[in-house]
Order: structure tokens, then C-alpha cells, then sequence
């Protein structure tokens, strides 16, 4: 054995049980909290049943989302959205649905060919405002609609649509209306 495991070794084996009992109690708490905003954090989910991107918080404590991130897939091609904006929302607990506080992001015209299936996948990131340290990602997927010129919720993105490949960038800078 090494010298650092001996010392480890030769100092847990002159722990008196008030140290025993106090380093149990530290790691108690330590793994209720840890336990504690595991099962109770805020779980932010998609509302399709509205036009534009609604959002509710189904957990029980409040939400703060920090950073959204737009991904667009079409014809086994990926292009990230560069140019979002930072947010700050602040989503509480409750069934009250509350508009996603993102610019509208503009139609695929120009990168992808008319009436080719194009899909948006929106990664929001969120944490317990307060408590940094515990981060949350949620996945939100849409469709463009040609005919409409609008997203639509997804469930997913067909395996044929996603790609890992080549990475372009959308511009993102002509965003101007909300969502």
C-alpha cells in the first residue's frame, strides 16, 4: 500500500464514536438534500393546445430558465441557431400556462428548399433560482409548417431528419416578433 492510503487507514481507526456519529449526521443531511431536490424540483413542460410556445411548471418548486438553445434538422442536415438571446424567466409552480420569453424564430426560407420537412428542436435550461448547482434540461421539438408559415409541436424528430454531420448556423438575427 502507499503512504496515503496508510495514513487514511490509521486515521479512521482513531475516530471515537462522537466523530463517528457526528460525520453520520453531516452525511445525512447531505444525501436528504441531495434526495430532496431530486423528487422535488421544477419540472417545466410543453403546452401544445396553444398557438406559440407555452410552458407550465408541473413540480413543486419554482423554475428559472437561463438559456435556451434552437437546433433546425432537415434533410440530414443540422444547423444550430446562433444569436439567442439570454433569458431570465422565472416559471412558478402551478397548471397556469406562461409564453416561453423567446424571440419568434423565423422561417427556414432561404437555408431550406420549400416543402422539405424541417424540424426544430428547442433545449431549455433551467435551475431552482437560488441553487445554481442543480441544472435541468427539458427537450421541445416542432415542425415547420409550410402552408401556415408556423411552428408546430412534435413529439420527436424522425430518425431520418436527425443529423450529427455538418453543422451550419441559422440566422437567428432577424428575430424581431414574440413567439
Amino acid at each position: 500500500m502507499n503512504d496515503a492510503t496508510d495514513y487514511l487507514l490509521e486515521r479512521f481507526q482513531r475516530l471515537d464514536r462522537k466523530q463517528i456519529f457526528l460525520a453520520g449526521c453531516v452525511l445525512a443531511v447531505f444525501l436528504g438534500a441531495l434526495g430532496y431536490f431530486g423528487v422535488s424540483r421544477p419540472r417545466i413542460a410543453m403546452v401544445s393546445d396553444k398557438q406559440g410556445i407555452y410552458i407550465v411548471n408541473r413540480g413543486d418548486m419554482n423554475g428559472l430558465i437561463s438559456r435556451v438553445e434552437g437546433f433546425w434538422y432537415w434533410a440530414g442536415q443540422v444547423g444550430f441557431l446562433a444569436n439567442m438571446p439570454d433569458i431570465r424567466q422565472e416559471v412558478r409552480p402551478g397548471d397556469k400556462p406562461v409564453r416561453l420569453e423567446i424571440p419568434r424564430v423565423p422561417s427556414p426560407v432561404g437555408v431550406v428548399v420549400h416543402q422539405k420537412p424541417c424540424y426544430m428542436k428547442l433545449i431549455i435550461c433551467y435551475h431552482i433560482p437560488g441553487i445554481p448547482v442543480f441544472k435541468y434540461k427539458v427537450n421541445f421539438y416542432f415542425k415547420y409548417d409550410f402552408n401556415q408559415d408556423s411552428w408546430i409541436s412534435s413529439k420527436n424528430i424522425p430518425a431520418e431528419f436527425r443529423a450529427f454531420g455538418s453543422m451550419g448556423r441559422g440566422n437567428v438575427k432577424r428575430i424581431t416578433e414574440i413567439f
